[in-house]
């Protein structure tokens, strides 16, 4: 610490007034800057105040001297004939503002559903063309009967959504069918095209 005081002790000054105080005179100078500026902008802040409030502001804690508003002179009408014209306002505004029913509905589609007693799904007739075209490779009413007849033997495996069942189901035969081998262009033969076809390479 002595070493310490040794390095910094030429930064301090001896004050005029009390010879056992030392100051640093570039803190000093920011310390008596600081406080200036804080009584400029308390100063300038009760300035605006005063003239954005004028008459009003008697102090820092003074309260407004008129009230914002005038009290209600005289209460409401409570008699029948006043609140059954203000229910019958209330209820034509009430069915003035009812929104219109859209007419723009889109169609529900239904559910497939399965039927274990008779081993058959229903309302597939309009998913089945959808089923081809994603998965080009499977005989898809083939494999709608192989489905069927594999719920039929789990009855323990029931589904809650069959749609889903059944597109994994088609999924998985589209992966496991064989690829099918490039067709040869109309007018055009390779011998090593030819060759690959007929092996199933290509």
């Amino acid at each position: 610490m002595a070493q310490l005081w040794l390095a910094i002790s030429s930064c301090f000054t001896v004050a005029i007034d009390d010879a056992s105080r030392m100051f640093h005179p570039r803190l000093e100078k920011e310390r008596i800057k600081q406080q200036e500026h804080k009584k400029e902008r308390s100063e300038s802040g009760i300035k605006g105040a005063e003239a954005r409030w004028g008459n009003h502001l008697k102090g820092n804690s003074s309260a407004i001297a008129e009230p914002i508003a005038e009290p209600i002179a005289e209460p409401m009408a409570n008699d029948s004939s006043s609140s059954s014209s203000s229910s019958s306002s209330s209820s034509s505004t009430a069915v003035k503002s009812k929104p219109l029913a859209r007419t723009d509905k889109k169609p529900s589609v239904q559910a497939i559903e399965f039927d274990i007693t008779k081993g058959e799904f229903s309302n597939i007739n309009g998913q089945i063309d959808i089923w081809r075209k994603a998965y080009p490779a499977v005989v898809i009413e083939l494999e709608i009967n192989r489905a069927a007849a594999w719920l039929v033997a789990n009855p323990k495996n029931h589904k809650s959504n069959y749609s889903r069942f059944l597109s994994s189901w088609f999924s998985r035969c589209q992966d496991k069918a064989p690829a099918q081998p490039r067709q040869i262009p109309a007018g055009e033969f390779d011998i090593d095209l030819f060759m690959k076809n007929q092996a199933g390479v290509v």
